[in-house]
């Protein structure tokens, strides 16, 4: 199978290493498609494995073409994700609502935010129209043309979740070109505290029962699509030794 995966940055590949190394394993063609973090990825988890593994390979992520229609799809999700944090699930955490404020795009003032806290009908009502607003958006030709261009049976995506969700527009390219998709929850509190799967996707992995609660009540996910398959970060642990005895380090 080829997959093309969708990282924000390389610095996303570190919890996911070990899955990577086992589609390489079992035969798979990966193609990871990341910006490298100088900062936050001093170990070049990337580099490492696509020099062990050839069926491992990375390269920036496109660009687009039209920065602007880009930029205006970042924006209108970024509403919507506003308006999540209105509703009474988060009634009790200010904190939530005051993080998202400080991102809500112009077109949506603060003070028209909290009047909307307490108008359940108005506030679906915007939100529907700011996603019939971003979904009729012509797609960048040249995220088209680099999924196309790879031509993969399958295009997974992480965070995803991030506010705006520039990663919606690899799921949008998939789907027109009828190429399966799916979201790698990246960790544990992404499904509550950032934004919303603001597109279809075809199945979401997740770590245990309660973040499977999570994307089927608070992101509309069909339980049917969403796969629990433990802490992906944490494999690594199963592998590891005692360095001592247990008298030993008792003492």
């Amino acid at each position: 199978m080829r997959i093309l995966f969708f990282m924000r940055s390389t610095v996303y590949v570190r919890n996911f290493e070990s899955t990577l190394r086992l589609l390489a394993e079992r035969g798979h063609q990966v193609h990871v498609a990341a910006e490298r973090h100088q900062v936050l990825d001093q170990t070049d988890v990337m580099g490492r494995l696509s020099r062990q593994y050839p069926g491992i390979t990375h390269s920036a992520p496109p660009v687009p073409e039209v920065q602007r229609w880009s930029q205006l799809g970042v924006e209108l999700r970024k509403a919507v994700d506003y308006l999540r944090y209105l509703g009474p699930e988060y009634r009790d955490a200010p904190k939530l609502r005051l993080r998202a404020e400080l991102t809500t795009p112009v077109l949506l003032a603060p003070r028209v935010g909290r009047r909307l806290a307490n108008a359940d009908a108005w506030r679906r009502l915007l939100g529907r129209f700011f996603r019939w607003c971003e979904r009729g958006m012509p797609l960048d030709p040249a995220v088209r043309d680099f999924v196309r261009r790879h031509r993969p049976d399958l295009v997974l995506v992480t965070p995803l979740v991030e506010p705006g969700s520039p990663q919606s527009e690899y799921l949008r390219a998939a789907r027109l070109l009828g190429v399966p998709t799916g979201l790698c929850v990246y960790s544990w509190d992404n499904l509550t505290s950032k934004g919303l799967i603001h597109h279809p996707v075809d199945v979401v992995t997740v770590w245990n029962q309660a973040m499977k609660d999570e994307a089927v009540v608070l992101h509309r996910i069909p339980a049917e699509r969403v796969v629990v398959t433990g802490a992906a970060p944490y494999d690594h642990w199963f592998t590891w030794t005692s360095s001592t005895s247990r008298e030993a380090f008792c003492a």
